[in-house]
This record gives structure tokens, sequence and C-alpha cells, in this order.
């Protein structure tokens, strides 16, 4: 499929996905690919009157396997959970004393958030923290073993650790790579990070200063693997499934790695062309999902890089999960399938309403005014239109 700024979806893709999307403006929707009438349906999931300008949706994560809750974090330090089978929020919101939450848990029937101020945060009754640095930009849960996580952030003492919720100790910190030719230090930034294969002592990063690294910490705390790319892009998401790493930049390339040969890409996945925000592959790692600040969602043929459907979803998405449509979501759109329902009128309608009215200037000769109004035939893009 050619390079296209329309929504689109091959007609061989006929899986039954559902993208939950956050974005930089604190809206939350959730997009219906299954849906044969209209595959880029779009339900807004939160109150959009209700947002403000620090409502960033800065973390998603499931709180079961199910996939049957969402957990939501915020740059207002505001936590929410969706329940899915409900489809709505959970009453009662939680929330940390400050900053900007960069990562979320679910262990022991416990939330658990992460501060970009470098706090762990396991929101029982105590509230109990463990301190993990000061510019933390990510936390990771291990699959396989929920009490345990691994932060990463900016500078050398913000490097990879992991730590054991359940001890509240922390039990590896990595070590940089040795000095460059001119025997200085190598500059860490750890913005993403995974544990891989379902092992929990196997990690990977990425890092806005362009290299990826792989750690075995029951082996050494330096990378076994490390890659840097020549051509210094800034990598700050990334994913891992079944030794394949995807990894995204801040410039909108995708790239797949193979972990027993990190020396050149596997893959490289195109149609982005804003900054990669989120990363996501589903359980048979078939299918590649991405976020991308150009305000799509893409989803690609995981090995044969095709790009498989893209969707403009008005704001620049933050994070994505990805789910398979159950039967009660199924049966819903066959009972709605005879309505069309443009539920993109709601976000525009509020953006609007949101906006400065135009006034007379009493110093203007002129006595027309200037009236305010939307593009009648406005489909994908916002508009605005001054007549006198």
């Amino acid at each position: 499929m050619k390079y296209t700024t329309h929504n689109v979806k091959n007609g061989d893709y006929k899986e039954n996905h559902v993208l939950y999307v956050g974005t930089q403006t604190g809206s939350f929707k959730r997009v219906d690919i299954f849906n044969e009438d209209n595959p880029y349906k779009q339900t807004n999931l939160q109150n959009l009157d209700a947002i403000t300008k620090d409502s960033k949706v800065t973390a998603l994560c499931w709180a079961d396997d199910d996939k049957n809750e969402i957990i939501l974090g915020r740059g207002d330090s505001v936590i929410r959970t969706f329940e899915c089978d409900k489809n709505q929020f959970c009453e009662t919101d939680l929330s940390i004393p400050e900053g900007k939450i960069v990562g979320l848990a679910w262990s022991q029937d416990t939330i658990v958030a992460a501060s970009d101020t470098g706090k762990i945060h396991i929101l029982n009754d105590a509230m109990d923290i463990i301190e993990t640095g000061d510019n933390i930009s990510k936390m990771r849960q291990c699959s396989s073993n929920r009490n345990l996580v691994a932060v990463g952030g900016k500078e050398r003492k913000n490097n990879l650790k992991v730590f054991d919720l359940e001890t509240k100790k922390q039990i590896f910190t990595s070590k940089n790579v040795p000095h460059d030719n001119l025997q200085l230090e190598v500059p860490v930034w750890d913005s993403d990070m995974s544990f891989v294969n379902n092992n929990d002592s196997c990690l990977v990063t990425c890092s806005r200063y362009g290299y990826i690294r792989f750690y075995d910490y029951r082996q050494q705390r330096r990378p076994i693997h490390n890659y840097t790319d020549s051509r210094e892009q800034a990598f700050n998401s990334l994913t891992e499934k079944d030794g394949i790493i995807y990894v995204g930049t801040t410039t909108g390339s995708l790239y797949a790695f193979d972990l027993k040969s990190m020396k050149i890409p596997l893959h490289t996945y195109k149609g982005a062309t804003g900054s990669i925000s989120s990363i996501t592959v589903d359980e048979t790692g078939n299918y590649l999902f991405s976020s991308s600040l150009d305000r799509y969602v893409r989803v690609y043929d995981s090995k044969k890089t095709h790009l498989l459907y893209q969707c403009y979803v008005k704001s620049k998405a933050s994070e994505i999960l990805m789910r398979v449509a159950d039967d009660r979501l199924l049966s819903e759109h066959k009972e709605a399938s005879k309505q069309t329902v443009d539920v993109s009128d709601e976000e525009y309608e509020t953006m609007f309403n949101k906006m400065q009215k135009v006034n007379d200037d009493a110093s203007e000769p002129s006595s027309k005014k200037l009236k305010l109004v939307k593009h009648s035939h406005m489909k994908r893009h916002s508009g605005i239109v001054f007549r006198t």
C-alpha cells in the first residue's frame, strides 16, 4: 500500500481487532477496526468537557489477563480505570501526589504507578513509595512475574533498574558501556524498555541517544548486545514479541530487530510522518500496531511489513492498547449496523466551543462582523473560515 493520508484498510485484513487510544489532548477513544460497515468508527469513551490541557494520556495498561479492564494514567497525576465490558469508567479516580505518570502496573490486586519524578507508588492503603531516581521516562512490568518492574530515564543515575514490588527492593541496576574512543562517557537515556520472551531476567531498552541494548542481568550488568544507529536517530518507543524487537523513532520511523543479531534492522515499516508514540503486537505476533503524533493509528503485517490499516483519530495519539472484539461488542455492532453515526462530531463541537470568539473591533470603521463558522464538508481535518 502506497503512502497516503486517507483512512485505508486492506481487503485481506479481516481480524476482529479493537484499538483503545489515548491522546495528548486527554481524550480516550475506541477504534472498531472489525466493523465491516465503518472500520474507522471511533467512540469517545471520556467526557470531553471534563478534560483540561493537563489531562494528556501518558500511560495505558491492562489490569487483568482477560483484557477487560484498562488502567489509564495522565499528565496531571490522575489514574482512572475503564471497564471494557460495561463500556464506562469506574466512579472513583485515584491520584499520586505529584508528577506525570510514566508507567502503570497491576500487582496483587493493587495499582502501581510510576511518576517522572522517580517515584514508584504502590497504591495500597498505606501508599508505599519506592525511590528510583529523579528523571524517569518509563516503567514496564514483567508479564511472567508481576512483582517485577523495570524503570529507566535520562542520565546515568537513572539508567535501567529492576525492582521487586513485594520486597520493595532493587534487584538490578545496569552498567553503562565502556567509554568511547575519546575516553568520554557514553550518554545514557533509557526512553523505553521491555522484558523479553516472558523471561524475568532479560530486558531490552531503547534510547533517545540512538541505541538499543539487550541485558540478561543473571549474566552481567553491561548489555550483551548493543546496537547504535549511525544516523543518531532518537528511539522513544519499544515492544518485544518472540525475540523480535519493534522500535519507533521521534521522526516516524519504525523498525524490527532480531535479538540474536542487532547489527541491522530486520524490517522497516513505512507510512508515519510523526513521532511513534506507542507500539504493541497481537498475541500471534503477526500484526503490529502503532500510534503516532501525526494523529494516525496504523496496523502492519509484522512479517511482510505491509500497511494493512490506517485511521485518522483527530488528536495526537500518545498511547494504544489492542484487544480482540468480544461477543458483546460484535453483537452490538450487528444490531446497530443500520445506523450511521459520525461520532467525530462531538469532539469537533467541543473543540470549536472552547475556541475564543472573534468580536468586533470598536475602532474598525467597517460595520461588517466577522463570523466564525465550520466547514460544512469537514470530514477529517478541522478548519476555520472567516466570512464577512
